[in-house]
C-alpha cells in the first residue's frame, strides 16, 4: 500500500499524504526503517508526521535542485559563469539541507 506521494513537485489537485495507511505500514513492520520517495513540497507538519509514523529516510532532491537553480538565477549577471556562481549555490544546498534536517529532527543525530 502506498501513502500518497510522488517523485518531482506535487500537482495543485495533489489530495495529500494518507497519514492512516502509513500508520498500518508502520504497525505491521515494527521497527523496520521506512523510506519517503518524493517528500519535496511537503509540510514541515507532514514531514514530522511522517517521522513519528517511523519514516527514517526522506528523499528531497526537487526541493534541494530547486534551491541550487534559485541561487543560480538570483546571482547570475552577465559574465559571471558556472564556476563563478558555485559558492552562491553551494551555501543554498546548504541552507536547505540545514533546514530540512531541523524539521527532520535529525540535527546533532549520529
Amino acid at each position: 500500500a502506498g501513502i500518497g506521494n510522488i517523485h518531482g513537485v506535487y500537482p495543485e489537485n495533489w489530495q495529500g499524504l494518507n497519514f492512516d495507511v502509513l500508520a498500518k505500514i508502520q504497525e505491521k513492520t515494527g521497527t523496520m526503517p521506512l523510506v519517503l520517495h518524493g517528500g519535496s513540497g511537503l509540510t514541515d507538519e507532514d514531514f514530522q508526521n511522517c517521522v513519528a509514523n517511523g519514516i527514517a529516510k526522506i528523499n528531497i532532491f526537487t526541493d534541494i535542485n530547486c534551491a541550487a537553480a534559485r541561487a543560480a538565477y538570483d546571482n547570475y549577471r552577465e559574465g559571471r559563469g558556472l564556476t563563478d556562481l558555485q559558492n552562491e549555490i553551494t551555501q543554498a544546498v546548504k541552507q536547505e539541507t540545514m533546514k530540512k534536517m531541523r524539521v527532520f529532527g535529525s540535527v546533532g543525530r549520529g
